[in-house]
Parts: structure tokens; sequence; C-alpha cells
């Protein structure tokens, strides 16, 4: 096993391997998708003069802690800081053993497949300050039976798992007028006081919203 493994300008950012935690060095100026398959990894921590990045409780963030950069992969639960206005590309990818994450009002923008194999994340809460959704964010989150998601956000392709899923709801009349979906069959519907409507039942879900590079 590695642990502790110090990771400096020097040293490739190898994905796979049984890392434990990993130490980000002082003189790292630029961290990509990074830690994928790491399933041990509890804690990404970051050299205290290192002028671009740093860490929160294990989670890798940049230097002004505006940008979630990556969870580590053995992480449980997060509580994201209220300063943290994106959450990034890939940054919860393959966390198989997340279970609950609090993402503040100020978060605008989640990334592409920032959640993509959270596998035991059961349901999640999306703040109304969120206005982008990126592609395949939450696919092959095969437990998530829960999502509240702002009824005026741009979801992009394959946002979501297909099996069950959140619409998206106009809350003055109750009623779905922009959903994340196009094909519906032998639904059955709950909507709560929240305003969410949970669907349930066969079908096959897909985005009709074009995809956007960007």
């Amino acid at each position: 096993d590695y642990y502790g493994m110090i990771v400096n300008s020097s040293t490739p950012f190898f994905d796979g391997k049984n890392y434990k935690r990993v130490i980000i060095g002082k003189d790292i100026r630029q961290i990509g998708s990074c830690f994928l398959n790491c399933s041990l990894l509890a804690s990404i921590d970051v050299d205290a003069f290192n002028p671009d990045y740093t860490s929160i409780d294990g989670v890798l963030y940049n230097k002004d802690i505006t940008t979630l950069i990556r969870c580590p992969e053995g992480k449980e639960k997060v509580t994201i800081p209220h300063s943290v206005t994106e959450i990034g590309t890939e940054a919860f990818h393959g966390c198989s053993s997340l279970i609950e994450i609090r993402i503040p009002h100020s978060v605008t923008r989640i990334g592409l497949r920032t959640f993509y194999g959270c596998s035991s994340l059961e349901e999640i809460v999306i703040p109304n300050s969120v206005s982008r959704i990126g592609w395949s964010a939450f696919e092959n989150c095969t437990s998530l039976s829960f999502v509240k998601i702002p009824r005026n956000a741009d979801v992009q392709t394959n946002s979501f798992p297909l099996s069950t899923t959140i619409i998206r709801v106009d809350e003055e009349d109750g009623f779905p007028h922009d959903t994340v979906g196009g094909k519906q069959s032998n639904q059955s519907y709950s909507l709560n006081t929240d305003g969410v409507l949970s669907i349930s039942g066969f079908a096959e879900i897909c985005d009709t919203i074009e995809f956007d590079k960007d």
C-alpha cells in the first residue's frame, strides 16, 4: 500500500493505485483529472506553501476555495464550503463510498461527469443557485432515487440514471413543465410539499436538451 505518498513536480498522477493518502507538494502548479480508481484513498492533502491548491477535510480545492477539484474515492460524507461556486469535472468520479453530500447555495455550476459512478449515493438536493448541470454528471449513480433540480437549470445530456429520476417542477401549480426525459411509460408519480416530483416504474429516461461541448 502507498500511505502518505508525496506528490511533487516530478511525480506523475498514476490512477488505480492503492493510495490511502496523497500529499501534494508546494511546487505543483496544475492538476487535472487524477486519482481515478483509487478506492482506498481517504485524503488528498496539500503543502501549506502551495500557491495554487489547498485541502479541506481531505478534499482538494483551488487556493481561493471557489472550485472543488477532487474528492478522494474513500470519502463517505462531504460538506462543501460556502465559498465554492463550481464543482469541477470528474470531481467525485468513482466515489462509490459517498453516501451524503451537502451543496451550498454558492454553487452555480456542476461539471461534466462530476458524480459519475457514485453508486452509494441515494439522494441529492441541488440548490436553486445551480444554473448548469454538466454532461453525464450523475451517470452510473445506480442507487440514486431522489434528486431535487432547480427548475431553470440547464441540464446536459445523460445527466441522470435511467431507472428513477426527479422532474423539475413548476412550484406555482405543482405540474412538471420542463422535464429531464423524453420517453416515459407505465409511470407513477409522487409530488411532495417541496415541489419535487418522483417518477418510478418502467421508463426510458433520456435528455431532450441539445449537448453543448462547452
